[in-house]
């Protein structure tokens, strides 16, 4: 029997009183609007550029593996709060600086494949949403040097459960080896579906999904449809695969030269669901009818030509009995007349002037309290550079009147957009210092410890540099509550630089591959002093570069390193030329991905394995990298370090 190595992660030091980013159970901001996308060949992937296509082309037609892929993620989406739309990728380097969660370029989840090492054990990599902001958040990367199946095949991988495996990291899940059946057990096996305990977790996070609010799943409880001259626009879900929808549309009157109007069930762009759509006259018999046969391909379109006046009924429902039988939809109704088309009924959202204290928002919260999803999210949009956007949020009463971490990130959504930042201020308006987690690639993540419960703050979104050119723009804004588990990172070195002593340097080494998130705060009494930190791999090309102006909020980078050993050096300098005296800094960094699917040779054909000499077991011996820096004697080892603190 061939031997199989355990599916395992290494597992990231846990220092005292730290909890690294990399840490599960943090659910995405907007969850019923996740985006996927494929990337196509060509596409940079950290260690090397994609080979997704070429590789699973060879194991079945593209539409094939596709939908065995979606099939695992949807597997996941069905039981929660969760949709997903297929999106195009337009081939972007994975990491590249954007939105963590709805960039206009590729999807919040990008699917690629990259060779490994010959000797690789990694079968896949996949990354949970992060604070930081990186767009590497959702990545699933497979090893297109292991062999992939379609369905359970003798010396080959399952590719739906590896991908099942893989989306429950990218919803927020760790491994986990309570129960053998488990999708996210760290022993790799074939998996038809998702164990009890999987979707236990999976809702503890996101929520049980929320049944139909509307009740309107026979013809006599048909929803009256609001409909004008141009039509009507609905947004629903089927929320189980026996959930039905029915409307109840009225034609316009003999007056308005009215002739057919258009049914549209719309899925693309907002889950996977295949739809059915089926369209009764007002005694309940058929006149039409249409079904989708692909999740890609959902959307559908009757049009029936109707008199005037007339009613007729709408059902909406799952065309399958598969998870693909379950989904959000947009019901869209185009009224035709004579001689022109009035088109759907726009969904115009009226603009929100809260441009001051007075005038802020009061956002309601989207959590029920029984799961883990953030508790306000809202989209706005910086129109005058010179203001900000203000919201009133409020913490949660807790029965034990425990204090909570309030925790809110903004980040922009247009390619070259806004660059964001957060001030947050008490109810009675006064600014309160907070932590910066996040500062970079247009992401802005702080937190502030230890607040209490049922109290309002406000929170503000301006530009961070307000005469610059990204300082307008449309944003995502996501504020959490949760319980005192701070983000903080491991110290790699601090120090002192100076008009005689103007650079510093050091090494990181890494024992494996990973993300690795810095951040760098400086310090000094000349606000014209400013740090870079560059950083350089064993033949001298500069892999990275990060610069903070001394007393502004921390500077942070996401950044994928091979394993090897790494040159790092601090350059302090003024902008106006004026001595460099006094100057501090401190990076703080940590890995935030961990190494996935660790096979050392196929399985077997009964799914089961068994742990070989040279598997990867789920805790590491050595640390994933180490710092040091000659200057200060360093021995390598890094402490937790609170994030300063920043109004």
């Amino acid at each position: 029997m061939a031997k199989i190595a355990q599916f395992a992660r290494l597992v990231l030091e846990q220092l005292e009183d730290r909890l690294a980013p990399a840490i599960y159970g943090t659910p995405w901001p907007d969850p019923e609007q996740l985006t996927l996308s494929f990337a196509p060949d060509s596409t940079l992937g950290g260690i090397s550029a994609s080979n997704l296509f070429q590789t699973l082309n060879a194991v079945a037609p593209t539409s094939t593996w596709e939908r065995e892929i979606l099939r695992a993620f949807q597997t996941w989406a069905v039981n929660g709060n969760i949709n997903i739309a297929v999106v195009p990728d337009g081939g972007q380097p994975l990491g590249t600086s954007g939105a963590v969660q709805g960039d206009p370029r590729f999807g919040d989840i990008r699917i690629a494949a990259t060779p490994g090492a010959l000797n690789s054990v990694e079968v896949a990599d996949a990354n949970p949403f992060y604070w930081t902001g990186t767009t590497w958040s959702g990545d699933v990367v497979l090893n297109s040097g292991q062999p992939f199946s379609i369905g359970n095949q003798s010396g080959r991988y399952d590719l739906y459960s590896v991908l099942l495996h893989e989306a429950g990291h990218v919803f927020g899940l760790d491994d986990s080896s309570a129960d053998p059946g488990s999708a996210m057990n760290p022993i790799y096996a074939y998996h038809a579906q998702l164990a009890s305990s999987d979707i236990t977790n999976l809702q503890a996070l996101y929520g049980a999904r929320q049944a139909d609010p509307q009740n309107n799943n026979t013809l006599a409880s048909a929803t009256a449809l609001n409909t004008s001259l141009q039509g009507a626009s609905v947004n629903a879900d089927i929320s189980r695969l026996s959930d039905v929808d029915y409307y109840r549309l009225q034609t316009p009157g003999f007056l308005t030269g009215f002739t057919s109007f258009t049914v549209q069930v719309k899925t693309s762009g907002i889950s996977l669901l295949m739809p059915s759509l089926t369209i009764y006259d007002s005694t309940g018999h058929l006149v039409n009818s249409v079904s989708a046969s692909d999740p890609l391909h959902g959307d559908l379109t009757l049009t029936v030509n109707a008199p005037p006046s007339a009613t007729y009924y709408l059902r909406v429902g799952g065309a399958t009995s598969n998870v693909f039988g379950i989904g959000s939809y947009q019901l869209n109704i185009t009224n035709h007349y004579w001689l022109i088309s009035l088109g759907t009924v726009l969904n115009l959202t009226t603009a929100v002037l809260n441009g001051t204290f007075a005038t802020a928002q009061h956002l309601l919260s989207q959590n029920p309290g029984t799961d883990q999803r953030f508790d306000y999210f809202v989209q706005g949009n910086q129109a005058n550079s010179s203001g900000g956007e203000y919201y009133v949020v409020q913490s949660p009463s807790t029965s034990s009147g425990a204090s909570e971490n309030l925790v809110t990130t903004v980040w922009g959504l247009d390619v070259n957009g806004l660059q964001p930042r957060l001030h947050v201020f008490d109810a009675n308006q006064h600014p309160l210092a907070v932590q910066v987690i996040a500062n970079g690639s247009g992401t802005y993540t702080v937190q502030l410890p230890n607040v209490p419960g049922n109290t309002s703050f406000y929170v503000e979104v301006v530009a961070a540099n307000p005469t610059g050119s990204h300082s307008t723009g449309r944003f995502s804004l996501a504020v959490d509550f949760h319980e005192p588990n701070l983000v903080s990172f491991g110290t790699l070195t601090s120090g002192s630089l100076s008009q005689a002593k103007p650079q510093a340097t050091g090494t990181l080494t890494m024992n494996e591959d990973a993300l690795f998130h810095f951040a760098l705060t400086a310090t000094s009494a000349n606000p014209k002093a400013w740090v870079t930190m560059t950083v350089t791999d064993q033949n001298g090309a500069v892999v990275m570069t990060l610069s903070v102006q001394a007393g502004q909020p921390t500077v942070t980078a996401d950044v994928f390193l091979r394993k090897g050993t790494y040159s790092v050096r601090f350059s302090g300098f003024t902008t106006d030329g004026s001595s460099l005296t006094g100057l501090s800094y401190q990076l703080a960094g940590d890995t935030i991905s961990d190494p996935v699917g660790a096979y050392s040779t196929p399985p077997s054909s009964s799914g089961t394995t068994t742990p070989s000499s040279n598997s990867t077991s789920g805790s590491s011996t050595s640390p994933p990298y180490s710092y040091n820096y000659p200057n200060s004697g360093s021995s390598g080892s890094t402490s937790s370090t609170t994030p300063p603190y920043y109004y």
